[in-house]
């Protein structure tokens, strides 16, 4: 049950159906995604880390396909 509030209002909006009551609600699921997405606050995004030109180059060992791999790998460690 929710109560008269911005959530209320933003559930009917999402396409909640009302009950009996006026503050019974009932989700189809795409509305109660729908409702989730509106009252859920975004994930914290980390910031991107660059790789020094030092670490770009300590990455080359000879081919373009080894230095891609080894820059990638960099970077998922740096990132993670």
């Amino acid at each position: 049950m929710i109560e008269h509030s911005k959530h209320y209002e933003i559930a009917i909006v999402c396409g909640a159906k009302r009950g009996p009551k006026d503050s019974d609600l009932t989700f189809s699921p795409a509305s109660l995604r729908d409702f989730l997405a509106a009252v859920t606050p975004p994930a914290a995004q980390r910031t991107w880390v660059d790789l020094t030109d030092e670490e770009i180059q300590n990455c080359y060992g000879g081919s373009v396909y080894d230095f891609a791999r080894a820059l990638l790998a960099k970077s998922k460690e740096r990132n993670t």
